[in-house]
């Protein structure tokens, strides 16, 4: 059996690093850490779990990250023991970050540094020097200006205008990416994070883990599932969030103005960015989702938010002019080509639609005499 803080005391003072360290700074350190419960480091369930801890702070590609989150949810119900195990080798992986400060000021330079808990047989030396060379999986932790250890950076997604993409997260999750939209996508071993940027709109089918929370930030307001599906858009600096299953919590991010709101199937909460308010109503669900079948729906919306709307499929961007504005709609808009929606329109509204260096504007239409 060893204690962490004895394992990384030898380590960093015994040769772990590849740099000579002052005794009194080591002595420093090893005060400085703080005492865990001892756990054998020797035991294969959490020498397993060290190396899932380095694998899934590692960078890689898209398709190796779902490859390995998904053996790594295997590994984790193969038996009863494996989570507690991750649980211990994850915290002592943020409790090396915490000792960064530590580190810099006994000189350290910011380098590569291997600790490795690779079995060994040394032949001489003190007891604690014994128990700190045993044990499981190389933990691979750089000492930057700000942390020891990498953080993974997070996956972006993108689709082009009149692009459509089903996201399927190694959570289970899954994201509907609208047209011209964009989301960056972080889920490790204790997170769930996405962050939805301005022009984008996404549909979520959560798959609920109470052990990490799936967060999704738009502007200064977090959304923060409780088992659900919502479609979140994110344009013209307002949010607009629709529950059609279950319930999300809506709140302000740190240091913005505004009460947590909850929403349950059938409401939409409608904020407008920097604004300390927001208005919620009772809504048909199923409209805010139909872009998934490729048709909008709209009950009683100004021409303007519709030619908004347009304007996020197609590359020639849509506007009105003059009384048009004051227009409404309500109606199906399948989304075929540009010209065959924008005809849709001048159909049933008084409008007529002008293509001129490169915009489409929807005017009043002339009565003829």
């Amino acid at each position: 059996m060893m204690n962490r803080r004895g394992w990384l005391w030898g380590k960093y003072c015994l040769g772990g690093v590849n740099q000579t360290v002052p005794v009194g700074s080591c002595w420093a350190l090893k005060q400085n850490m703080p005492s865990h419960n001892d756990i054998d480091w020797q035991d294969p369930t959490y020498e397993a779990a060290a190396e899932w801890v380095v694998r899934l702070h590692a960078a890689v590609s898209d398709s190796q990250a779902e490859r390995d989150w998904q053996a790594f949810e295997a590994w984790l119900r193969a038996a009863q023991g494996n989570r507690a195990a991750f649980d211990a080798a994850e915290a002592l992986w943020t409790e090396i970050g915490s000792q960064s400060p530590t580190l810099r000021r006994m000189g350290v330079a910011p380098s590569a540094i291997s600790l490795s808990f690779r079995a060994r047989r040394p032949s001489a030396g003190p007891a604690w020097w014994a128990a700190a060379a045993a044990a499981a999986a190389s933990l691979l932790l750089f000492v930057g200006p700000f942390s020891l250890f990498r953080v993974p950076p997070p996956t972006v997604y993108a689709t082009a205008k009149g692009e459509r993409r089903v996201l399927n997260l190694a959570d289970g999750t899954r994201i509907d990416l609208n047209s011209g939209s964009k989301v960056s996508v972080l889920i490790d071993g204790r997170r769930r994070e996405v962050d939805l940027v301005e022009g984008s709109e996404a549909a979520f089918t959560v798959v609920h883990d109470p052990a990490r929370p799936f967060v999704v930030q738009v502007g200064d307001r977090t959304i923060r599932d409780v088992g659900t599906q919502f479609d979140v858009l994110r344009a013209n600096d307002m949010l607009h969030v629709t529950v059609r299953e279950g319930q999300v919590e809506v709140a302000p991010t740190a240091g913005a103005a505004g009460q947590t709101v909850a929403l349950s199937a059938g409401r939409q909460l409608n904020h407008r960015q920097g604004s300390p308010t927001s208005q919620v109503a009772e809504v048909t669900a199923d409209d805010a989702f139909s872009w998934r079948e490729g048709r909008l729906i709209y009950r009683n919306r100004s021409l303007t938010q519709v030619a908004s709307d347009l304007s996020r499929y197609y590359s020639a961007p849509i506007k009105t002019e003059g009384a048009a504005s004051a227009l409404r709609f309500s109606g199906v808009l399948t989304m075929a080509g540009e010209s065959a929606v924008v005809n849709r329109l001048t159909g049933l509204l008084p409008v007529s639609a002008n293509a001129e260096d490169g915009v489409i504007t929807l005017r009043e239409r002339t009565p003829q005499r």
